[in-house]
């Protein structure tokens, strides 16, 4: 989880998260000193180059919040002050809520394995002739006297 809590310009955990418009995040001081150092120019970014306009001097904090890396961060807070049998529990239900929706998606995919067959089912009653007494006609096939089961016998 530390590699998304870290800023990969001051190696730190982020403060005041901010997107790039590549999407990268970086502390909202780091990209400061990464703007002044390259005033009024466009700006490599730290990690795949795109490059991005500076905003000039001190407006680096019109870039986007990362909401996502601040709960993130918020909440390994939270579980670093939590006591150990806290974490235990929190794992675990992480895991538990996982395995809910795991049950839940596999659930999904039954009932739809489950309409299907009643869709089958439902064409093989409608295309089967059906006797006037309601019942669905089997027709009775005729077995030659040369067939025979396994133990020799004639099949009728």
């Amino acid at each position: 989880m530390d590699s998304w809590t870290d800023c990969s310009i001051c190696m730190g955990k982020l403060t005041n998260p901010k997107f790039l418009p590549c999407h990268h995040t970086f502390c909202c001081q780091c990209l400061e000193r990464l703007c002044d150092n390259h005033p009024g120019k466009l700006i490599p970014c730290p990690l795949c180059r795109c490059t991005f306009k500076d905003p000039g001097s001190g407006k680096c904090s019109t870039f986007s919040t990362n909401g996502y890396a601040e709960e993130l961060l918020r909440v390994t807070k939270d579980m670093a002050g939590a006591s150990p049998e806290i974490v235990k529990l929190k794992k675990k239900l992480f895991k538990l809520n996982t395995m809910l929706k795991d049950i839940e998606e596999m659930r999904k995919m039954t009932d739809e394995g489950k309409r299907r067959c009643d869709i089958l089912l439902r064409r093989r009653v409608d295309e089967a002739d059906v006797n006037p007494g309601g019942e669905l006609y089997r027709p009775k096939f005729t077995i030659r006297t040369s067939d025979k089961n396994r133990n020799g016998l004639q099949v009728m």
